[in-house]
């Protein structure tokens, strides 16, 4: 309560006690007299004094309440005025402390400071520590430094000219620049201010806020040169990149899709309509067509018209988003006329493999015929001469006989090759059991067996033995398969055996201790004229067509062949018979059924 307002009070105070002080020494000097001048008798006159006091004590009451009433009024108003302004001011400092906790949790600075070169600071909020790493006091009145030295030297220019065009408007400014931290790095930041004018319009402060941006502003310059990288490589890209609407106009198209149809520069190319590049309206229509319905087209191939009229064989990937095509283009003529160039001259050796099957078919044939004499009158000489013939005699006899068999062993192999790869081969399917063809093998080579000392397991595991099979395919496939376990297996044993799967399909596999193969020639095995030894050196004979033979005879029966070895440790042939295919296989003895691989 000011002064003032208590010396008022005082004041009414001395009024209403003189005047209740004159009011009451009037009352007794003439209430008296007037009651004297009235009555006489003492008795009456002391009722009247009585009544006289308590109609004094009455007036005084009304008196004192009529001086009173007003100043108490005022005093209770102004103390309801007080007590409303303790309450405000209590509240406004709650206020002011929740603001200050809420500015203190900023990760931001908030800022008041002078317009003057330095941006004398007069607050900021703890932010500042946070990003600067300067103390609010560090920066407050520039005691240790100015705000507006931590901004960097190149920005503090544009900074100033912006700030003072928003202020010379009055309007809000919004602005990003470098500073320099107390640890020397560079960080970015964002900063949103205004000019605070006083009732005549004159600058009395700006306030604002500042955020750090670096990691955004990073990124922003990161994706930018990504961006220029992207824009780069598909401008110096050696693959044409377009985007198109779905009518047909370019929107975006770069050199490389330029130089593929002979156009100058995109400019030029981009007053064209696809429609137009498309040599029949069919072709467009069918493209358009397929990335509507998939949305997205890999490697598409299609024929193109150049400026020149030329054509290109060009292969598109292609995206549609929307009303937009977006999509890379490979000029893929030179490949077309490659592969071209390829099925002719693949067409080409194939007839020459022909020829050469078909030569060597005659051939076969024309040493058969010799052979046959050679080997009949050879009998024919031994038998006249046997008793006159000596052991050397004999001796030669033999080498000429096996010679001879070494000789027709390879004139078949190749008749049967010249066959299959001729599809001069007939198939004639019929029931037939394993166990039959596999004792037939081993009693033609019961020799070479009894030689070797090797000892033949047999392991069924399934009663069921038999197929639908051409008989020779078969028995000459596996006799390739047991004459190798045999011929290179010096000790140990031959193992043949025989199961079903879960498919019933049926299993033989025959296994050997021999020599083995590497892996490098178990991916060649199949190949024909190959053998793991070659040269005049090698060990064993065989012109490396046993094994692909069998697997062609193996395939035509609806036969899978597999096989397992380790150098040094021997082989495993797996072949199995699919029961799907022996399903659709009948004999050939009943009408209608016959089989050819023709």
């Amino acid at each position: 309560m000011n002064n003032s307002k208590i010396d008022g009070m005082n004041r009414s105070a001395w009024f209403i006690t003189l005047t209740y002080f004159i009011l009451s020494f009037l009352w007794i000097m003439f209430s008296d007299k007037i009651l004297l001048s009235i009555e006489s008798d003492p008795l009456i006159l002391s009722k009247l004094q009585s009544y006289k006091g308590l109609i004094f004590v009455l007036l005084s009451s009304i008196l004192i309440y009529f001086l009173t009433s007003k100043s108490i009024n005022k005093f209770i108003a102004l103390n309801l005025r007080k007590t409303k302004h303790i309450e405000y001011l209590e509240e406004l400092k709650e206020k002011e402390k929740q603001l200050s906790i809420l500015i203190g949790n900023l990760k931001g600075i908030v800022y008041r400071c002078q317009n003057d070169p330095n941006w004398t600071m007069s607050y900021l909020s703890k932010g500042i520590e946070e990003i600067t790493g300067y103390k609010p006091e560090e920066l407050i009145n520039n005691k240790i430094i100015a705000y507006a030295q931590l901004i960097v030297p190149e920005d503090r220019k544009k900074v100033q000219s912006k700030i003072q065009q928003a202020l010379e408007i009055n309007k809000q400014f919004r602005m990003t620049y470098r500073i320099k931290t107390k640890n020397n790095t560079t960080k970015w930041v964002w900063e949103q201010g205004v000019g605070i004018y006083n009732e005549n319009g004159q600058l009395k402060w700006i306030e604002g806020y500042i955020a750090d941006i670096t990691e955004q502003k990073l990124a922003e310059i990161a994706l930018q040169k990504s961006k220029q990288k992207y824009k780069n490589l598909v401008e110096n890209s050696l693959i044409g990149v377009y985007t198109s609407n779905i009518d047909g106009e370019l929107i975006f198209v770069n050199n490389a899709f330029c130089k593929i149809l002979e156009y100058d520069n995109p400019e030029e190319i981009k007053q064209i309509n696809v429609n137009d590049l498309y040599p029949t309206k069919e072709l467009r229509e069918q493209f358009i067509y397929e990335i509507k319905k998939h949305q997205q087209l890999s490697n598409y191939e299609v024929v193109l018209l150049t400026k020149k009229g030329n054509t290109k064989n060009v292969t598109l990937s292609a995206k549609l988003d929307g009303d937009e095509i977006s999509g890379m283009m490979m000029d893929i003529t030179h490949i077309k006329e490659y592969e071209k160039q390829l099925l002719m001259a693949k067409e080409e050796a194939e007839k020459a493999s022909k020829i050469k099957d078909a030569f060597i078919g005659n051939i076969s044939h024309e040493i058969r015929t010799p052979l046959n004499a050679i080997n009949g009158f050879t009998n024919i000489l031994k038998s006249n001469f046997e008793k006159h013939l000596d052991d050397r005699s004999n001796e030669f006899f033999q080498i000429i006989f096996n010679a001879s068999n070494r000789l027709e062993r390879t004139v078949d192999m190749m008749l049967d090759y010249s066959k299959l790869n001729t599809d001069n081969m007939e198939m004639k399917p019929l029931k037939v059991d394993f166990k039959q063809i596999i004792k037939k093998i081993l009693e033609e080579h019961q020799v070479e067996i009894k030689e070797k000392n090797l000892e033949i397991i047999i392991e069924q595991n399934t009663e069921n033995t038999q197929i639908i099979a051409d008989e020779y395919a078969v028995e000459n496939a596996f006799s390739n398969i047991i004459q190798n376990a045999i011929k290179y297996t010096e000790k140990g044993h031959i193992k043949i055996s025989y199961s079903q799967n879960e498919k019933n399909d049926l299993i033989i596999h025959v296994e050997d201790t021999g020599i083995g193969m590497t892996s490098d020639y178990l991916k060649n095995i199949f190949t024909p004229y190959t053998q793991e030894e070659s040269g005049y050196t090698r060990q064993y004979e065989g012109i490396g067509l046993g094994l692909s033979i069998t697997k062609k005879l193996l395939e035509l029966n609806g036969a899978e062949i597999t096989v397992k070895s380790e150098k040094g440790e021997g082989s495993v042939f797996s072949v199995i018979f699919k029961n799907e295919f022996q399903k659709q296989v009948k004999e050939f003895s009943k009408p209608n059924l016959y089989v050819s691989n023709k």
